[in-house]
């Protein structure tokens, strides 16, 4: 890959790109999955690679594309560090629109998940339909743009272009490079790559 991109603190970043394009490699990247050859990665003005992996990944997220639960018991999915209350576990379980069904369940944070991720009650962001996937990423988008991520840098990888359309701005991978970064708007109005990928999707009207 052959990158040279600056996120500013707080920014909403997406990127794009087709198969191969580089995507998965940035997100390995940032992990330190993957080492760059040349140059390097910073974050707050820290090269990354001084950092031990261990503490890198503890102060960076991931939300995947196939979410998954853990055999033990929704308290312990929540929170395996075991770092946050109860009142800080049903906030960010109404943050994901789970709470009321959570509650609804007998035991609560302390109800129990199987081997596969399951519970007898709880089969968690299986959506059936377009029209779900539409609606849950509706409420993602908002959510990020909550105050409770008003100061967090959000980088989303995405496979489809609605998911990030509102972005602040938006990187265009080809072949390992960047071959635009700017605005969704101002990449509209210069009608490339991004334009072409948003024309494909047919979300120009």
């Amino acid at each position: 890959m052959n990158l040279n991109l600056d996120f500013k603190p707080g920014e909403k970043i997406g990127v794009v790109g087709r198969t191969g394009a580089g995507k998965s490699s940035l997100a390995l990247a940032l992990f330190r999955i993957i080492e760059p050859l040349n140059g390097g990665i910073y974050i707050d003005d820290v090269d990354i690679s001084t950092i031990g992996v261990s503490d890198l990944r503890q102060r960076l997220t991931v939300i995947p594309q196939d979410p998954a639960l853990f055999e033990g018991i929704v308290r312990e999915n929540l929170d395996p560090s075991e770092e946050h209350d109860d009142t800080e576990l049903w906030a960010a379980l109404e943050l994901a629109r789970l709470k009321e069904h959570v509650a609804s369940m007998a035991d609560g944070l302390d109800a129990k998940i199987y081997e596969g991720g399951n519970t007898n009650h709880m089969h968690l962001l299986k959506a059936d339909s377009a029209a779900v996937d539409t609606e849950t990423n509706v409420h993602l988008q908002k959510t990020l743009r909550e105050n409770i991520f008003s100061n967090r840098t959000v980088i989303t990888i995405a496979h489809r272009i609605n998911t990030i359309i509102d972005s602040d701005r938006i990187v265009v991978l080809e072949k390992g490079a960047a071959v635009e970064f700017d605005t969704p708007a101002t990449l509209m109005q210069q009608k490339g790559a991004f334009y072409r990928l948003v024309m494909e999707a047919g979300l120009l009207i």
